[in-house]
């Protein structure tokens, strides 16, 4: 059975913290790659869709998150692998689905994997510098286990897992507008 249950926790971290991260899982990780990519979400209350383009790899997907971050820490995801030609056709597709927020993110992304935990160093305007902890899981049985797992190894890197009512709150604040990072996909410098 392939894993398809995504258990994801996320920390805001400073561009100081996001350096020494990067620098620290350089090091003692396994660097699994960059992966920036354009990112478009297409947002109800009890869902979100978004479509991926990473233009250096030549890969792309849109995948559907049943539920939404700050209402809980694991999603059942499902995936379906895009041609790089079909991603216009993906966005109208999910444009005709009226959501009730649509968002446009360029991401810049590192992902790497530390004792059994994917993280990936992250940059976008309106998150700004960010990490989010993750492990792909087959059962909802094993969730207490990788739960322990993901947050030792946040504890071990000097990272505050932000809680479901603190990821509520910011996610509000990207969704009417608010931006936390200064950079710009044209001057971010990493």
């Amino acid at each position: 059975m392939k894993p398809s249950i995504e258990l994801e926790y996320r920390a805001c971290i400073s561009e100081k913290d996001f350096l020494r991260l990067k620098d620290f899982l350089a090091e003692n990780g396994t660097t699994l790659g960059n992966d920036n990519k354009d990112t478009y979400f297409f947002i109800w209350e009890d869902k979100v869709i978004k479509v991926v383009s990473n233009p250096t790899t030549k890969k792309a997907k849109m995948s559907l998150k049943p539920g939404r971050i700050g209402k809980q820490s694991h999603f059942d995801e499902a995936e379906i692998t895009l041609a790089t030609d079909q991603v216009d056709r993906a966005v109208q597709f999910c444009r005709n689905l009226k959501p009730d927020d649509t968002q446009f993110v360029y991401q810049f992304r590192t992902n790497y994997s530390y004792k059994g935990v994917e993280i990936a160093l992250k940059y976008t305007q309106s998150w700004g510098f960010h990490a989010e902890l993750e492990m792909m899981l087959e059962r909802i049985e094993e969730k207490d286990e990788a739960d322990k797992k993901i947050k030792d190894v946040a504890d071990e890197l000097g990272l505050r897992i932000m809680s479901d009512d603190e990821l509520a709150s910011y996610t509000a604040k990207i969704d009417s507008g608010q931006k936390f990072g200064a950079y710009s996909k044209e001057n971010f410098p990493y």
